[in-house]
């Protein structure tokens, strides 16, 4: 065995107890955790100095800021990526935008206290006209106007991934892929175009992976993105998640408000004037009855 010098790498891809890790470099390197028992994910940084015959031997990970989680096929909740800094949810006017996963999706984003933005990718296609999206960028979310395909903005979206660890999200056939591979340029992943019939895409990348960008930018790319859990410990948090309801809390006759049924609501005062959009506020309605049904059974 011969020592290196210690440095502090990122896992890249995991399969059972060994993987790989990318160093501050850009350089990957296989590796086996000491210990099968411990908990590693994509995005976990790990100080390592040993190394076995080309193999990296890890300990355990350095203390994570965050975790993303995901439902599995049976339901229960799955951590998929650590340490994310950044949420890039990708929209498109092809397939048509699911206005309640966005809202889902950012609600993962406040959750986890990190910065989101929106990507509105296929603009050679449509262009940003639609005041559903745009009404995000008056809420403070940065919204990225670009097309993968023809290279259109491209250079606003490499500014906001840097010194981020980010994560990219959004629905199937929206062109998460194309957009990984701009940015990785030397290693391609496979993209399939909307299928003609449904309009519908499909998943086309096969397990959670992180890459670098650069020696403080990292890029996170998952597939099954529809099944993200945010961080919910009671109904009263997804109202965290809604900027525009957030600012009115403690303005409701009851402490306790989750301004659904309550009276003397503050924030159902402000939808009935117009001062929050409807649209927003039934999806947060949404959240909160699927939270009540998904924790009691």
């Amino acid at each position: 065995m011969k020592e290196s010098n210690q440095s502090v790498s990122r896992i890249a891809n995991i399969y059972g107890n060994h993987g790989l890790l990318i160093d501050s470099d850009n350089q990957t390197h296989k590796f086996m955790l000491k210990n099968s028992k411990t908990k590693l994910y994509v995005g976990d940084c790990i100080e390592t100095n040993e190394i076995l015959d080309e193999l990296t031997l890890i300990d355990k990970p350095k203390k994570r800021i965050n975790v993303v989680e995901r439902f599995d096929k049976l339901g229960k909740k799955q951590i998929v990526a650590a340490n994310v800094t950044q949420l890039l949810i990708v929209i498109a006017p092809e397939p048509e935008p699911n206005f309640l996963l966005l809202d889902k999706l950012l609600l993962v984003s406040e959750l986890m206290k990190n910065q989101a933005s929106i990507i509105y990718n296929k603009n050679d296609l449509s262009h940003l006209e639609d005041n559903r999206i745009l009404k995000y960028q008056k809420l403070g979310y940065k919204l990225i106007n670009m097309s993968a395909k023809t290279n259109n903005n491209f250079d606003a979206l490499n500014d906001q991934l840097m010194s981020q660890t980010s994560f990219l999200v959004g629905q199937s056939g929206v062109g998460k892929s194309t957009i990984t591979n701009m940015l990785l340029n030397n290693q391609k992943l496979k993209t399939k175009a909307l299928s003609s019939k449904t309009n519908k895409g499909r998943h086309t990348t096969s397990t959670t992976s992180l890459y670098q960008i650069n020696s403080k930018s990292y890029l996170i790319d998952t597939p099954g993105v529809e099944n993200l859990h945010p961080a919910i410990e009671n109904s009263q948090d997804i109202q965290l998640g809604f900027k525009e309801i957030k600012m009115h809390l403690g303005n409701c006759k009851y402490r306790d408000c989750i301004h659904i049924s309550e009276p003397f609501c503050s924030v159902k005062d402000h939808v009935s004037k117009n001062e929050i959009e409807t649209s927003r506020y039934e999806n947060y309605k949404k959240l909160v009855v699927d939270y009540k049904k998904t924790s009691n059974p």
